[in-house]
């Protein structure tokens, strides 16, 4: 287990960049989500992995607010989906996928979500990437019993307690021993959001040195987004080429101490999750 006085490396996790690099050499990002009415959480998302450095993001949205999306972030490419079979090409063009941001229990997002994880071509293009699991997707994981090795899952405790079905006060009360159960029946990384963020690494189960504890954030970060955030900027680091437990322990660090700067400036009542942005520089360069 990490020692909780011990701040992460930044610059030793992050790939060098080279003079002649380009777009193609930090990753392509895909985002589904988006439903109607939750259009912010996957700009958010999609800012995010750009801010930590993805050379390329997109975002399948819901047709009612695509053309629109991105005026305040020209950057990201934003593709209406109508239909599930509209995901391929994008999906094929993908080096990672972050699904769930601005998902709900709605048809158009059952038919995305089933789409990748139940139909035979969009599931087999989707295993074939790493993955970063987040918000509306997780009741359907759980209702498909879904398990999978190269996928991070970020629950905050209560879609922890639901995808596990205990009471949120057993999360809450052993954090370390549901998150073990998160990875025992679901696989991969886990992030279990919260104070005091955990994160279990895709090693062995009965290890110790793969649990790190997060000592960073504050309760001003207790504010709709700021997960949304927080699984752009994980995802931005896997498209960059770095290792599914390198990206979440990045994403989650930055995320806290990026918030502990921000609450500086302003304060635990109006912190926004859009306000972190410009702190990512402060402490990565």
């Amino acid at each position: 287990m990490l020692d909780k006085d011990k701040d992460i490396d930044f610059k030793k996790l992050l790939p060098k960049r080279e003079l002649d690099s380009h777009k193609g050499d930090f990753g392509h990002v895909l985002i589904i989500g988006g439903d109607v009415g939750y259009s912010g959480a996957v700009l958010m998302a999609a800012t995010a992995a750009l801010r930590v450095g993805a050379g390329l993001v997109s975002v399948a949205t819901h047709p009612k607010h695509a053309s629109y999306l991105n005026l305040n972030q020209p950057e990201v490419m934003v593709h209406a989906i109508e239909i599930d079979s509209n995901l391929d090409k994008l999906i094929k063009k993908a080096d990672i996928i972050l699904i769930g941001p601005g998902m709900i229990d709605s048809w158009w997002s059952q038919q995305l979500l089933d789409y990748c994880f139940i139909n035979e071509e969009g599931s087999k293009l989707c295993n074939d990437l790493p993955m970063v699991i987040d918000a509306g997707a997780f009741f359907r994981i759980k209702k498909l019993k879904i398990k999978r090795d190269n996928w991070i899952l970020t629950p905050h405790p209560k879609e922890a307690a639901n995808l596990l079905g205990v009471n949120l006060n057993h999360v809450q009360d052993k954090r370390l021993e549901k998150t073990k159960r998160l990875q025992e029946q679901y696989g991969g990384v886990i992030v279990l959001k919260g104070y005091e963020s955990i994160i279990l690494e895709a090693d062995d189960l009965e290890a110790d040195d793969n649990v790190i504890i997060c000592p960073h954030g504050n309760p001003g970060m207790a504010v709709g987004g700021m997960g949304d955030v927080l699984a752009g900027m994980i995802s931005g680091f896997v498209a960059q080429k770095i290792s599914l437990n390198n990206a979440a322990i990045l994403g989650v660090f930055l995320h806290a101490q990026s918030g502990d700067l921000a609450v500086k400036d302003y304060d635990e009542f109006s912190l926004l999750p859009t306000d972190l942005f410009k702190y990512f520089v402060k402490i990565l360069y």
